[in-house]
C-alpha cells in the first residue's frame, strides 16, 4: 500500500473520531432520508423497495422507462453542465439504473440538495431532448 494511502486513510478516521461515530452515521442517514424524499417527489422510483434494507450511502435508482433508450445523456448533462458524476448500473443493472453515492464529506444536506437539482434538471433536459432533439 503506498504512503500517500496510508495517510488518507489516517485523515480520514482523524475526522470521523473528532465528529463522532455515532454523529458521522446519524449525518449519512439523515442525507439518505433527505434524498429519497427528493427522489420520491421526482417521481422515481429505487430499486431497493424496503426503506428498512436500504444503505445510507448508496441509491439505486431506476431508470425511467420514457428515458430507457438516453439514459446517457442523463449522465453527461450532469457531468458538462454541472461535474457531478451520476453512476450508471452495473453488470444486469447497465442501462436500468442509476447509482448515486453520498459517502464522507460529501453526506451533507447542501450536497444533497445540489444532487436533486441537477438530477431534475437532467431528466428534463433528457426528456426535451427527446421530444425536441433539433433545438438542442
Amino acid at each position: 500500500m503506498s504512503f500517500s494511502l496510508l495517510y488518507a486513510f489516517r485523515e480520514a478516521l482523524a475526522l470521523v473520531a473528532e465528529e463522532g461515530l455515532e454523529q458521522c452515521w446519524s449525518r449519512h442517514r439523515a442525507c439518505m432520508e433527505q434524498f429519497h424524499s427528493g427522489i420520491q417527489q421526482l417521481g422515481l422510483t429505487m430499486l431497493v423497495k424496503d426503506p428498512e434494507i436500504r444503505l445510507p450511502i448508496l441509491t439505486a435508482i431506476e431508470i425511467p422507462s420514457d428515458l430507457a433508450d438516453d439514459w446517457l445523456s442523463i449522465l453527461r448533462f450532469a457531468m458538462e453542465k454541472y461535474k457531478v458524476e451520476i453512476g450508471s448500473g452495473l453488470g444486469s443493472g447497465a442501462g436500468k439504473l442509476l447509482r448515486i453515492a453520498f459517502m464522507g464529506h460529501n453526506a451533507q444536506p447542501e450536497t444533497v440538495q445540489l444532487l436533486l437539482k441537477v438530477l431534475g434538471e437532467a431528466l428534463q433536459h433528457a426528456r426535451l431532448n427527446k421530444t425536441h432533439p433539433a433545438q438542442l
